[in-house]
Parts: C-alpha cells; structure tokens; sequence
C-alpha cells in the first residue's frame, strides 16, 4: 500500500497478510524530502507500480515520478518523464500488454518498461462552460490504449496508442435532474459549474476507473451520478448500471480475472460486486462505520479473490475473504454435527 499524506517516515508500507505487521518503506527526492504516493497498481509479471510526488510539497503531479517495486526483492527503481513532460500523478493502471498507464494534469502517460520511454497525451478540452478538466482517474484497456476522467466535465479521454490519436467520450447528464431544475435555477449553475466536491445537479462525475485486460470493457464509477458505467473499448458505447444503494457514492473500480467488478461505495461503507454476466449486484458491509475508502484493490490469483480496501478516515486496512461452496458445506456440516451432539446430551 502507499501513503498518500505528506509523512515524514513513509512512502509505502507492506503488510503480512498472516500476522498483519506493517513493514515501511520511504523513498526520497534530491533534496532529501520523503515522498508520498496516491496510486499503486500490480503488473502481469508481479511488479508493484505506484507515482512518486516531487517531495516535500505533497504535490501529485509536477515533476511526480513512477516507481516499479519488486516484492520479492524489494528493489525499487524510479522513471522520472524528461522535462517538458507531464508529470506522473496519483492515478495508475496496468493495460493488457503490460504498459503502464499514469494520470497527468491535463491527460495521461504511458510508460513501456521495456523501453523506459514515456508517451504523452493531452485532454482535447480542459476548460469549458462545465468547468476545469483536472484528470481524477485513469484506466487502460487489453488492446493497450488509455483512458482518464475528467471528472468536473463528464468526460472520459481515449487515448489511441497505436495511432497515437486521443478522442472523448462523453457520459450522458443525469436527464431526470435537469427536468426538475428551473431555468432560473439553470443560469445560476451556468455561472459556477462543477469541481470535484460539488457539481450542478445532473452532473454524473466520472471518478477512478478499471480496465479489464483480458476484455472489451473498461469500468467507471459515477461519483455523483450513483451508477457503474461500462465503456465499450470496441464502440465507445457507455452503459450504465445504478449502484444498489442510493447515495452510497461510487468511488473506483477494479476488475478481476473472470471480468467481475468491484466498487468501494465510499459514502455507504460498504463494497459491491457487479457481475457483468448477469448484470446483478452483490454488497457487502463493513465493520467500520465512517470509513471513507478512497481504493479497492483485488487478489485473484485464486477464486473468489480476496478484496482489499483501505479506510482513509479511520487509518485501517480491510481484507474481504469469500468462502467457497465447499467450505460453505463443510461449515454447515460442522454446524449439523454440533446441534445432534447437544441434543443427544
């Protein structure tokens, strides 16, 4: 995990998944300032990516770099874009062909570790009537193209790397919130369109993203909106499903290997499972209230994954663990035997 507050001990921390220390890790700048990090994403081949700031400031962004961490060395290595290049910033995502996807300010970039080369790309259009275009998330897809939220505009950028190319897809307003705004009401939010903590009512705030990689769909949680929206990869058509619980505040999505959807529902305290499959959706509560997570991350390398979310507000780390059907029988097995046995006293 990283640590995205400004600490003077930590830029990122390891946890024992079986005894549950905490091992830390800084890395410094030039100027000796440790710095802090927002994202963190694992690679096909294992290999932990996550941004570095510049230091001292907290800044994301700016001169930010990316870093490439080993686990079963611990070797860390840092990629830091040439000057008069976008900085990397708190967003990142993996696509199918194992290059690396990193927000910027103004759009995304690409790493190729097999190079060490950065691609650039930029936002078609960063300030309009809706308001300023600031990448939130970011997400990549299987064919190896990039995409980012902009999330006060509506707005999710594509960047075609193959063709180098970059087009928006823009998500539908909420219709059933204009109908009730008066044209009065309508000028008014004219004048002061929308940021990322508050937005004219049909707003549907595209926030942090997941790309499925051995699929055609790349998943974005509406933040105001309350709906999961499906980007086709092929099409670009949008899709969106309603999240289950009003006002839960969709915040990322991450992908697992059988094309499953994971949302932490940030204002519910809570995670949901969308199957694409069946278009049903699964929410599981957690035991803290007041939780605030901001990330979702998820372990399949055996099924049902396990599913990990930080809480931001109360400093913990949740870890969501799914029995199988087998060890959901052998627990009722053990349940029977245990209800005959007292019976038979």
């Amino acid at each position: 995990m990283v640590d995205s507050f400004g600490n003077p001990r930590r830029t990122y921390a390891k946890i024992d998944a079986k005894t549950g220390e905490v091992t830390t890790y800084k890395s410094v700048d030039a100027r000796g300032n440790v710095r802090n990090s927002h994202g963190i994403r694992r690679d096909q081949k294992g290999n932990l990516w996550f941004n570095l700031s510049a230091g001292g400031d907290g800044a994301e962004g700016g001169q930010g770099s990316l870093a490439r961490l080993d686990p079963a060395t611990e070797k860390l290595d840092v990629f830091t874009p040439p000057t008069g290049m976008s900085g990397v910033g708190g967003a990142i995502d993996v696509d199918g062909k194992g290059k690396i996807w990193a927000s910027t300010r103004m759009g995304a970039i690409q790493f190729d570790p097999d190079t060490g080369k950065f691609a650039d790309f930029k936002s078609l259009v960063f300030t309009n009537a809706d308001g300023v275009g600031t990448t939130y998330g970011v997400a990549a897809d299987s064919q190896g193209n990039g995409y980012w939220a902009e999330m006060s505009l509506d707005i999710v950028g594509r960047a075609d790397f193959a063709t180098g190319k970059v087009s928006e897809i823009k998500i539908p307003p909420r219709k059933e919130r204009m109908e009730i705004v008066t044209e009065e009401e309508r000028r008014l939010y004219s004048m002061s369109g929308s940021e990322w903590n508050s937005a004219v009512p049909w707003a549907q705030g595209p926030r942090r993203m997941g790309g499925d990689r051995t699929g055609n769909a790349v998943w974005v949680g509406n933040w105001w909106g309350e709906n999961l929206a499906k980007i086709d990869t092929r099409t670009s058509k949008v899709t969106m499903y309603p999240v289950p619980s009003k006002d839960s505040g969709p915040y990322a999505a991450v992908v697992d290997k059988n094309h499953v959807v994971w949302v932490n529902m940030m204002n519910n305290d809570s995670v949901a499972k969308f199957d694409p499959a069946t278009e049903k959706w699964t929410e599981y509560m957690l035991p803290t209230h007041g939780a605030e997570t901001r990330h979702i991350a998820v372990l399949d390398r055996s099924y049902p994954p396990t599913v990990v979310v930080p809480y931001w507000r109360s400093s913990k780390v949740a870890r969501l663990q799914f029995r199988t059907k087998q060890e959901l029988q052998e627990l009722k097995n053990q349940l029977r035997s245990q209800r005959l046995q007292a019976q038979a006293r």
